[in-house]
């Protein structure tokens, strides 16, 4: 039901939110950070949203580019795609770190900048389009203050103990819980060599109806327009039996307009059922 509210709730907002803007242009880049003030080592998200307007743009023509100089990936990326309508939302987020001396700061924060993203796509008469989009700055500060000059820590050292005594020789004990471990071993992989000589794995078909549905659209893509709908009004009845109505109507919308289903707003239904964690492809 929560996942079922926050695909609808996005759909409004793409539709209200970005028809102005399309006006102006059929595409838009925002870049934004989760924090402009960090500590060195800390990490920072970075985010790229690009909203496009599916009546003018080819939606697999988009192509993101983008530097973060010296600051490292420090987790895989994630992508994800909401299409509402005619609007098409794709976005990217990148956790990042900068453990490299050029980030260290001397005396005083440290201001850091990334190159600038640059988004290029094709409109639907085949026109190139480019935009490129600043990053937010970001400011490194250092954990510690300056060190005093010549100043050299104290440590103090305890002399007064006396040698570790053991009632049983440590080097001879270790030998010995070595041999026994490599004896545990050499059993445990005997019995499962003779367990697996024994069993032979069985074969079972795991399928679930919605993987099957989805692996019907994919290869339906490059058939003629009856096939790519049937193969798509299949998706959307498994979608409706599994309660997912979001997906169900927006696979009911691939399927059944006016328009034929093309091989890129098929991609588009699939990115987007990608998007849900319940829906593995």
């Amino acid at each position: 039901m929560k996942r079922t509210a926050f695909v609808f709730c996005t759909s409004a907002t793409l539709i209200f939110g970005v028809a102005p803007a399309f006006a102006r242009s059929p595409l838009i880049v925002r870049t934004s950070l989760s924090t402009n003030f960090v500590y060195f080592a800390d990490t920072v998200a970075a985010h790229i949203t690009v909203l496009a307007d599916e009546r003018r743009i080819k939606p697999g023509s988009i192509r993101v580019s983008s530097s973060f100089l010296n600051w490292e990936e420090v987790a895989p990326g994630r992508t994800t795609t909401v299409l509402s309508g005619t609007t098409l939302e794709r976005s990217w987020s990148f956790e990042l770190a900068c453990i490299q001396a050029v980030c260290l700061p001397s005396g005083k924060p440290r201001a850091a900048r990334f190159t600038r993203v640059v988004v290029t796509a094709s409109t639907v008469d085949g026109s190139p389009l480019t935009i490129r989009r600043a990053w937010p700055p970001v400011v490194v500060a250092a954990r510690f203050g300056p060190s005093v000059s010549g100043a050299t820590p104290a440590f103090e050292i305890d002399g007064s103990l006396s040698p570790p005594a053991y009632h049983v020789n440590p080097t001879a004990l270790a030998l010995a819980l070595d041999i026994v471990a490599a004896l545990f071993g050499i059993a445990g992989f005997s019995v499962l060599g003779r367990a697996l000589l024994r069993k032979r794995p069985v074969k079972t078909d795991e399928t679930t109806p919605l993987l099957a549905a989805l692996r019907l659209v994919r290869q339906a893509r490059t058939r003629p327009p009856d096939d790519r709908r049937r193969a798509v009004g299949l998706l959307e009845r498994t979608l409706a039996h599994e309660q997912d109505d979001a997906l169900a109507a927006a696979a009911s919308h691939v399927a059944w307009s006016s328009a034929e289903p093309s091989s890129e707003r098929i991609d588009l239904l699939l990115d987007l059922i990608d998007t849900e964690p319940e829906h593995p492809s």
